[in-house]
């Protein structure tokens, strides 16, 4: 009687259970998001096997655009001289050895006379030969032709213009050319002034490179081996650290830490400000993914999309490290788990729709 009783009593615990083998199937694909292979190409959905990486320190600085001073240079007369006529004009992109100047100088007038009265004597000695005219006489018509030649030389002027080489010039006239390719930045004089020696006339720049000037607080040490970003209006460039600064500025508390960028473009221009975001590299390492692909819960927990088979998905709550701007660290998942990196807000709209709870509520 009493097996009776308890078999009885067991076939209704099976029938009248609420958990079935068929139920805790459904418990473990509750919140589990199926999708076709067509909704994955329309979400452009992407994932990535999660693997330690070295992880960086963010530093954030604020910063102005400045010339490269290596790549610039003046343009000055070399002696007293009247401005004759302009060649080139502000702001105007120019080549190594275009004429940008021409000028007028009596003391240039004087030094041509002497090399074509010492060329003259040089050339007719050569003629009549050493044997004829005595060594005394030969060596000092080499001589004076040599020093003659040799002080128009040093001034580093060209007597002819390239576009009219077979015009010759008037006796004293003489050009300014450009000594490498870049801009005109500035130009302070105006035709006819008469200019001293060593006078500034243009300045020259090359705006393939620029300096990058940044401000970091005085505690914060920036090493050699950090990576650097310079963001200028959204756009994004690479820089190098070429420069530490070890004054602190007095007002601002401030130093200064100088990056060269490339400007092959010539989008950027001196006295344009900037973002800078310098990357220290660290000993640790952590999983790092793109801040777009981190969401937050209903909770207002930050979550991740992970993919436990093929096309199927599942929202798994993680802890947030270290920000690294683009890409910030995330703790709370295994290695070589796939985590989605793009597509993670369509799939958050269909977790919405399905009811789904990352909790289970």
């Amino acid at each position: 009687m009493k097996n009776i009783l308890l078999l009885l009593l067991l076939l209704n615990i099976m029938v009248f259970s609420p958990v079935s083998i068929g139920a805790t199937e459904e418990h473990d694909d509750d919140g589990l998001i199926e999708l076709t292979d067509a909704q994955l190409q329309a979400a452009n959905i992407k994932t990535k096997v999660m693997i330690k990486e070295s992880l960086s320190e963010r530093i954030l600085a604020f910063g102005e655009l400045v010339n490269n001073d290596y790549k610039s240079y003046v343009l000055t007369s070399p002696v007293k001289a009247r401005i004759i006529d302009r060649k080139a004009f502000l702001g105007q992109k120019v080549s190594k050895g275009d004429v940008l100047i021409s000028l007028y100088s009596e003391d240039i007038a004087s030094l041509q006379s002497q090399y074509s009265i010492a060329s003259s004597e040089w050339n007719r000695i050569q003629r009549l030969g050493k044997s004829t005219v005595g060594a005394k006489r030969y060596n000092n018509a080499q001589v004076a032709f040599q020093a003659a030649n040799s002080k128009l030389a040093n001034i580093g002027i060209s007597l002819t213009d390239p576009k009219t080489i077979d015009t010759k010039p008037p006796l004293g006239t003489f050009y300014l050319s450009a000594l490498a390719d870049g801009v005109i930045l500035e130009d302070k004089f105006t035709q006819g002034q008469i200019v001293e020696s060593g006078q500034v006339l243009m300045t020259m720049v090359d705006e393939n490179t620029l300096w990058v000037d940044a401000k970091i607080t005085s505690n914060k040490l920036i090493p050699t081996n950090a990576k650097a970003k310079v963001i200028i209006n959204k756009a994004s460039v690479d820089g190098e650290i070429i420069q530490f600064g070890h004054a602190i500025d007095e007002v601002t508390r401030t130093r200064k830490v100088r990056l060269l960028i490339d400007n092959p473009n010539d989008s950027f221009h001196a006295g344009m400000f900037a973002d800078i975001e310098f990357y220290i590299p660290k000993s640790e390492q952590g999983f790092l993914i793109n801040q777009g692909s981190v969401l937050r819960t209903s909770d207002g927990d930050w979550a991740v999309f992970i993919e436990e088979k093929p096309n199927h998905f599942r929202q798994q709550e993680v802890e947030l490290g270290i920000n690294l701007g683009d890409v910030v660290e995330i703790k709370g998942i295994n290695e070589r788990t796939k985590v989605v990196t793009n597509g993670a807000f369509y799939l958050q709209s269909e977790a919405q729709k399905s009811g789904f709870d990352i909790h289970g509520h």
